[in-house]
């Protein structure tokens, strides 16, 4: 850091970036020089007005370049632009002018006291001063010999070389600086915060000396008052004795009511107890019905589906049935055919014929068979419609015998839970009223105790009273020290304030 002249310390990006507005700034002035004196010397006016406010234009882009791009990034980039501009100098003018002006660079980029812009100058330099004299010797040989341009070379490795360690000493020096400005800067820090305790400090203790002198005031006010209570206290004090008496025996009375209380508390939890129990039972008989109504609707759901099934297989039994009489139609039929081909075929068609005799006789008989079962059938569907239909409405039945189940369950759970906030209650009652009865036995000896210490007031209060005397003395002694507490503060505050 830097110490600038409104008082704070620059940074290194703040120092760079100043540094750069006033190397663009020497560019302009160099330009705005060198066409004055083109002007004045040539008196050709027309190159160097539009060679003037070129340089402007460029040197206008610089100025906005320097305040928008970092710091470090501008500087280089300046190097760069600077050996560019010059560059083209030179190709579109090659004159000794221009070529002198890879040499000024050098001294530009010095302004930054940095080695490595002045390295990067110094080669950029000597290299296009190497090549632009090999370029255009026969212009600038004039003027230049291979002898000066190489002295030039020379001189710009040397001034690098000078201006570097230049630029190191500087950096080192600037580092030195940074941390010094760094531990002032935290050193003043300290300082001010100290110096803001301080007076944080003044003020709390000119708010307490403030509430001091109040509280002188109000004491003195306080002792005033104690002094009159204390003499008021001594005529009351005869007065709470008479009336000690009359509390003694009310006490007594309201002991006596509590007594009588606990008793009737204690008959109350005796019933609330028998009352949980029979609760408690009634509560266990109904949930045992609510499982077994629920074990029964399980078995009657599981009956219904059993019959539900064998519906379902004597309907199968029934499709079997109707295709069995189906194959007997076809058998009677197809016998018929074979008895008219027997008789077609005469004596060797006989057997035959008593064959499909027996065949058409044993179709008949199943035909019957088959119809009697089912009828069979028939009469067992309709039965298990029947029984399906009595399950169902026994399962309702049962639901709703379950539902009543629940409820009673829940009113028993609602009069167990009241049973048993009544059995707590009485509980507390018995307790409290226990409690009452050794408070009320307590206080009605405590009662005789304030008697016997009324006397004792009344002297306690005579002493009071003398010791409010010597308390206005010390109220005296209080105020000149809190006198000199706040002259003490005044002279610390102003102290502070000045410091600041």
């Amino acid at each position: 850091m830097l110490f600038c002249s409104t008082g704070g310390f620059m940074t290194y990006d703040e120092t760079l970036r100043r540094k750069s507005g006033i190397l663009v700034t020497t560019l302009f002035i160099c330009l705005f020089l060198r066409s004055i004196v083109n002007g004045i010397v040539a008196n050709n006016w027309g190159q160097v007005i539009p060679f003037l406010i070129g340089g402007a234009i460029i040197c206008g882009v610089l100025f906005f370049m320097v305040k928008k791009l970092p710091p470090v990034i501008m500087m280089y980039a300046l190097i760069i632009v600077l050996s560019i501009f010059t560059i083209v100098l030179m190709l579109t003018y090659p004159v000794s002018a221009n070529y002198l002006m890879f040499f000024l660079l050098l001294f530009f980029a010095a302004i930054y006291g940095d080695m490595r812009p002045i390295a990067i100058q110094g080669a950029i330099s000597a290299v296009c001063m190497i090549v632009f004299y090999l370029m255009f010797r026969d212009k600038i040989a004039g003027s230049w010999s291979i002898d000066a341009m190489a002295i030039c070379v020379v001189y710009i490795i040397s001034g690098c070389i000078a201006l570097a360690s230049v630029a190191k000493l500087n950096r080192e020096q600037f580092d030195s600086v940074q941390n010094s400005g760094k531990n002032a800067k935290k050193q003043s820090k300290r300082a001010q915060d100290l110096l803001t305790e301080i007076s944080a400090s003044l003020d709390t203790l000119q708010e307490t000396a403030g509430k001091i002198k109040e509280s002188i005031v109000v004491t003195k006010d306080i002792s005033s008052q104690i002094k009159i209570a204390g003499e008021d206290v001594a005529q009351r004090t005869q007065s709470v004795a008479d009336g000690t008496k009359v509390i003694k025996d009310e006490i007594q009375e309201s002991t006596k009511k509590i007594t009588d209380m606990a008793d009737m508390a204690a008959e109350m939890k005796a019933l609330s107890e028998e009352n949980a129990g029979s609760v408690h039972e009634g509560n266990s008989l109904v949930a045992d019905l609510s499982g077994n109504m629920q074990k029964l609707e399980q078995t009657m759901s599981d009956v219904s589906q059993s019959v539900t099934k064998l519906s379902t297989q004597t309907s199968q039994i029934a499709d079997i049935l109707t295709k069995v009489r189906d194959i007997s139609s076809q058998t009677n039929l197809l016998s018929l055919n074979a008895s008219i081909e027997a008789a077609r075929a005469g004596e060797a068609g006989k057997s035959f014929a008593v064959v499909a005799e027996q065949i058409r006789t044993l179709s008949d008989n199943s035909a019957a068979f088959s119809d009697q079962i089912g009828e069979i059938v028939e009469q067992i569907n309709a039965q298990m419609q029947s029984v399906t239909e009595k399950i169902a409405q026994s399962q309702s039945d049962v639901d709703e015998c379950r539902k009543y189940a629940d409820t009673m369950a829940d009113s028993f759970n609602k009069i167990n839970t009241n049973t048993d906030s009544v059995l707590d209650k009485s509980g507390s009652i018995e307790a409290n009223t226990s409690d009452m009865k050794e408070f009320m036995e307590r206080n009605l000896s405590n009662v005789s105790e304030i008697t016997d210490n009324m006397v004792s007031t009344s002297a306690a209060i005579e002493e009071i009273s003398s010791s409010i005397g010597n308390l206005d003395d010390n109220i005296s002694h209080i105020r000149e020290g809190y006198n000199d507490i706040v002259l003490t503060t005044e002279n610390l505050t102003n102290a502070a304030k000045q410091n600041k």
